[in-house]
């Protein structure tokens, strides 16, 4: 089954008030812009490790947006990033394309 992102966990954090919601989904959505933008530049860069930071920090958004399966594929990445192993680039690329297309129908 393919995972889909979703606002699970945000209602719940919000407890039912939609101004908190609201304001939660447009800090990770600024967040995660920043972070998607240095782990590029990272890459680009060669700078694995950087990059293994920046993955890191958006693997959070990876859970929040209730993303459990892809999140394991996420946290090998970050590992293999740190032994400047590229081999999940495009399979982490996905998880982030994923994410990015539903924050920006938000």
């Amino acid at each position: 089954m393919i995972e889909k992102p979703n606002l699970k966990y945000i209602k719940e954090l919000a407890d039912g008030d939609t101004s908190v919601e609201k304001d939660v989904i447009e800090i990770i959505k600024n967040e995660f812009k920043e972070e998607e933008t240095q782990y590029l530049k990272h890459l680009v860069a060669s700078s694995y490790k950087n990059a293994a930071a920046s993955v890191h920090k958006l693997n959070h958004k990876v859970i929040i947006f209730g993303l459990e399966n892809n999140y394991e594929l996420a946290i090998l990445h970050e590992q293999n990033l740190k032994n400047s192993n590229l081999s999940l680039i495009s399979e982490y690329e996905n998880i982030l394309l994923k994410i990015s297309i539903f924050i920006n129908n938000l």
